[in-house]
């Protein structure tokens, strides 16, 4: 496909600063995390369903969960001691019938929360137990303090690949987003296939060479 140079880049780049063995069919190119955000959740779920977003967060998952005709529920996340945390019990009692995806901002903005493993691990659990896909969005993974070490989703969660897509971009770390270039990382075939052929049947299949 002409991309195989981006794709052991994306690879390298991951094993090396994450520690994280990705293979290089797991990718698939975006414009941007949120156009692969906006693919996804027209893949995998239908107009009116709900949308779960731990708030507040970046509102650009506000403007692309409305443009697809989809519902915002808004998880409100608890404040302590300057700490935003999850609420699942909170959660658990208020989540709509008709949610079918969560969108984890990891490391979250604008909060700056680095969510540990076990965090991770039990919204993983969680979305198991209800069902839900999880969209894991990692666009800020390398801009951490000194000290600290980003665990990506998967990593946390590796029984939860079936159910789990994970969005990068260097455009953050290096300060390149008008080049609108991002990846989609996803280890499940199934999941894989379905965002391939809803890219497909949208046009937006063709690589940015510039960017890659």
């Amino acid at each position: 496909t002409g991309d195989e140079s981006w794709r052991a880049a994306v690879v390298n780049w991951m094993k090396t600063r994450h520690d994280w063995q990705i293979e290089p069919d797991w990718l698939i190119p975006t414009y941007g995390v949120l156009s692969g955000i906006s693919l996804v959740i027209q893949a995998f779920s239908e107009p009116d369903d709900s949308v779960v977003i731990f708030s507040p967060v970046y509102p650009g998952f506000i403007g692309v969960i409305n443009q697809t005709g989809r519902r915002i529920h808004f998880a409100e996340m608890t404040l302590s001691q300057g700490r935003y945390e999850m609420d699942f019990d909170r959660l658990d009692r208020d989540l709509p019938e008709n949610a079918k995806i969560v969108i984890l901002c990891n490391p979250h903005n604008p909060g700056g929360r680095m969510w540990t493993a076990e965090e991770q691990r039990e919204l993983g659990a969680f979305c198991e137990r209800r069902d839900l896909l999880l969209i894991s969005d990692e666009i800020h993974h390398d801009l951490i303090l000194s000290g600290k070490t980003h665990v990506p989703f998967v990593k946390a969660a590796p029984d939860l690949t079936h159910r789990t897509i994970t969005f990068a971009s260097p455009t953050k770390t290096f300060n390149i987003a008008g080049l609108h270039l991002a990846e989609a990382i996803i280890e499940d075939e199934t999941l894989r296939k379905a965002v391939l052929t809803k890219a497909g049947n949208s046009g937006l299949l063709h690589h940015n060479t510039l960017g890659m």
